[in-house]
């Protein structure tokens, strides 16, 4: 078997990131673009303190396997008792910095963290700096960071740059994403990452599975279905083009698991992915309202047992991921007539996930 956690984050990163980026490396030509050049986010514009309040989500230590976004996910599933945690994200921008957040929270004090990254209040003694944690962060991370703080004292002065971050709303929210919010909310995601392993993947789903057997307790997906596109390129949220993605995260997840999804733009594809997951076992639960304003949270939970043809189908799904680009994923899909020729769905690939026609 192979367990990711057996491995380093340097190794990692050894292994899957062949093409580095560089610290100015410019932004991709497309503004919605998930590729290795991507800007990150500098915080979460999702409401996941309603993890806390409206679902009272409790992790009991389920290993986790998410989408890394701005870093501040992983905080918040360490804050709901997750065990160790997975982040995969195709923007290396995305991964590294929420290597480098996350390595801030292990470090920082809340009032230093709240300081260094621009959130207010004055740190008492010494002012944290960089170098406190650069010894902590992967080499990868290192060489990025390094050119990027020159001139600048703290994390929160590098937000004006925007080849490495998104501008406008992408982060207007940290007051929703819970460990920022109090001292005592902070202490508590940070005891628990110190306890947990947390590694970062700058890749897909694929580059994830290539490396791990791990079948984990929970899975955050944020709002990455939303970007599902057909072969046309066009949004496409039918049941045929998100059942594929829902079906293979299900093969990786052990029982009683629980999966946070962000519905932001349309309620064809929250209803078709809860009339999925249902048909999958899960019960769901829906976000009352849109508290931020870029969408509802969904939870997904209690799996029960799961018809053969529906598990045998997901894996198929997974063994049939061919990986053409960092950004592109392409199941193959053989036809039953010998006289139909092969066909490959195109689909874009956007968090590392997949569509299928």
């Amino acid at each position: 078997m192979k367990d990711i956690f057996d491995m380093s984050q340097d190794d990692l990163y050894e292994c899957i990131a062949k093409k580095r980026i560089t610290a100015h490396a410019p932004r991709a030509s497309e503004d919605r673009s998930f590729g290795a050049n991507a800007q990150a986010y500098k915080w979460t514009n999702e409401a996941l303190v309603e993890l806390k309040t409206e679902f009272g989500l409790d992790l009991a230590g389920r290993d986790m396997l998410l989408i890394a976004c701005s870093g501040d996910p992983s905080a918040v599933f360490a804050y709901l008792n997750a065990g160790n945690q997975v982040a995969f994200d195709t923007s290396h921008k995305a991964v590294l910095w929420s290597e480098l957040k996350m390595r801030a929270v292990e470090i920082f004090s809340w009032q230093q963290f709240c300081w260094f990254f621009g959130l207010g209040g004055q740190p008492s003694g010494t002012r944290p700096q960089y170098s406190d944690i650069r010894r902590g962060i992967s080499e990868y991370a290192v060489a990025v960071f390094d050119e990027l703080f020159k001139g600048a004292e703290r994390a929160s002065d590098l937000f004006g740059n925007g080849n490495f971050f998104r501008q406008g709303y992408s982060g207007a929210f940290p007051q929703s994403n819970i460990f920022t919010t109090s001292e005592e909310d902070y202490e508590r995601a940070k005891q628990n990452l110190l306890r947990r392993k947390l590694l970062f993947v700058p890749g897909s789903l694929e580059d994830v599975f290539k490396f791990s057997d791990n079948k984990f307790g929970a899975f955050y997906g944020s709002n990455a279905m939303d970007h599902f596109t057909n072969m046309s390129g066009k949004l496409d949220y039918s049941v045929g083009n998100i059942k594929p993605f829902l079906e293979t995260i299900d093969t990786r997840l052990e029982g009683n698991a629980k999966m946070v999804l962000q519905f932001e733009w349309s309620q064809e594809l929250r209803d078709n992915a809860i009339a999925l997951l249902k048909e999958m076992g899960y019960e769901t639960k829906l976000a009352p309202g849109n508290a931020t304003g870029y969408g509802r949270l969904c939870v997904a939970s209690t799996k029960k047992h799961i018809k053969p043809k529906v598990a045998e189908r997901a894996e198929k799904n997974a063994e049939e991921l061919v990986c053409l680009e960092p950004q592109i994923i392409v199941p193959q899909i053989v036809a039953a007539e010998p006289k139909i020729k092969r066909i490959t769905a195109e689909v874009r690939r956007l968090f590392g996930l997949f569509n299928k026609v």
